[in-house]
Parts: structure tokens; sequence; C-alpha cells
């Protein structure tokens, strides 16, 4: 009986301690340098919570949705902060990343470790790859703090920002004929600077203007410039009545690319159409 009542009153007591723990849960939120589909950018993460300790061994450990990727456009690294502090005062952090879960320790990045944390800490991720396609308002990443155990000391949500459709900014591209003569056939010659990643089963829509006649069968992509090497752009398919072309781009034999990089002044001509 004695041991009964012990182990009903050790049950009780870890009950409410785990209460009391999740009252005193901390907060967490998330920024992005890039907002578009498809953009590789920095995103901070800060997290604050007044009733912990942050030690010298502890872990930050991000949970994204897997639509996100790290180490697109470079190398990701993490620099960790206090929130009041000044970028030159930050440190870096030892990162890991699998798939989209990135792990930053602490160790003794910081001079400042361990100290409470009412002001927060930030950590900054670089070369993270935002999703194709939107996401739900809803959408969140997981914060957590671990100890140098990985034992779970806490977890918070940090919902992310809304994306925006930036693929091609305004005044981005550019379409020069190569003949101006009236209704002759002629080449044109595609100029586009692109600010995102384009999956390689996506496409380009380029839409000629009313008084165009496409011809099917008539009309290729030829003489392509600055385009990655890895990755050839084809017209996939020509639509007469609405004067569109559909370029994709393809994976060329031998490489692993699955997107096509952001375009810098990248240009190719199409052939033929009817001004």
């Amino acid at each position: 009986m004695i041991q009964t009542r012990s182990g009903a009153a050790s049950l009780v007591f870890i009950l409410l301690l785990r209460v009391i723990e999740n009252c005193y849960a901390g907060t967490s939120t998330a920024s992005f340098s890039a907002t578009g589909l498809g953009q590789s950018g920095t995103v901070q993460f800060t997290y604050t919570n007044a009733n912990l300790q942050v030690g010298l061994l502890d872990n930050f450990r991000v949970v994204l949705p897997s639509s996100f990727a790290f180490n697109v456009g470079g190398t990701t690294s993490a620099l960790v902060g206090a929130i009041s502090s000044t970028s030159d005062t930050w440190r870096q952090g030892t990162i890991t990343t699998s798939g989209s879960t990135m792990s930053v320790q602490l160790n003794s990045a910081y001079a400042i470790y361990p100290v409470q944390v009412q002001q927060g800490f930030l950590v900054s991720v670089s070369y993270v790859r935002n999703p194709f396609e939107f996401y739900p308002s809803y959408a969140n990443a997981t914060v957590s703090l671990l100890d140098s155990s990985s034992n779970l000391r806490d977890t918070t949500l940090a919902f992310l920002p809304a994306l925006s459709m930036t693929v091609l900014p305004p005044g981005s591209g550019s379409v020069a004929l190569l003949n101006n003569a009236a209704r002759s056939l002629t080449l044109l010659r595609l100029t586009l600077t692109t600010s995102a990643y384009v999956p390689l089963n996506g496409y380009l829509n380029l839409t000629l203007p009313a008084g165009f006649t496409l011809l099917p069968g008539s009309v290729a992509a030829q003489s392509p410039s600055n385009f990655d090497a890895n990755v050839a752009l084809y017209v996939s398919d020509v639509l007469p009545s609405s004067r569109t072309i559909l370029l994709r781009a393809a994976q060329l034999a031998g490489t692993e690319l699955t997107y096509l990089p952001p375009l810098r002044a990248a240009s190719l001509s199409l052939g033929r159409a009817r001004g």
C-alpha cells in the first residue's frame, strides 16, 4: 500500500510538472529575406523564453515543411546571436541538415552563454530555397530547444510569412524581332532575368501580342546564351490560337540538377513567327 501510494503520488507530481513546464513554453518567429516562390535566401528564426537558461551545449532544431530545401545557391550556414545584439556580434553555429530539418549546436559560438533568454536568441540560416508552390496560410516551422543529449527542453511553432509569385519581376524580359519587315517570317530573340529557381517540370509561357502568327512545327529554341551548362531550354508546345510558346527546361544526361537556376540576361532565339 505504501509503495502504491508513493507511485501514485509520483505520477501526479510528474503530470503536474509537465503542465507547469507547458505553461512556460517559449515563442518563436520566422522571417525571410526572399519571399518569392522558388527563391533562395536567408531565413531568420527567433526564440524567446524568459523561464529557461540556454546552455553551451544546447541545440536549436528547426523543422520546415518538406517543400523547403537547404544548400541551394550555396552552402547553408547558421549565425547565432541575441535578438538585442547587432549582427557584428553574431557567431557561427555548428549546423547539420537532413531533408527540411536543421539542427544548430550553440557550443561556444556566442560569448555570453549561458544566459537567461528574456530578450531572446536568433538563428540566421543562409541558402534556404522556398517552395515552388504556395503553402497554406497556417503553415509553420517547429523550433525546438534540446540539451546536449538531444532531450527536448522546449518546442514552439513559428508561422511562416506568405510567399509571392515573383519569378519574373516587371521589366525582366524582352523580345526583339530579327526581321522588322511587316508580314515577314522572323526569329524572336528572347532575353530573361529571373529571380528564382524554376523546377524542371515547370515552364515559361511566352505570349505574343495580337497580329502575330505562330506556325506549328516551325518554332524551336536556338542559340542559347547565359543558361546553366547542365540544363537545356526547349519549346515543348506551340498554341497558335493564343499566340503562345511554352518553354521547358530539361536536365542534360549525366547531371543531377532538378531545377533551373535564376537567369541573368539569358537569351535564346525562337523561330519562326510572322509579324
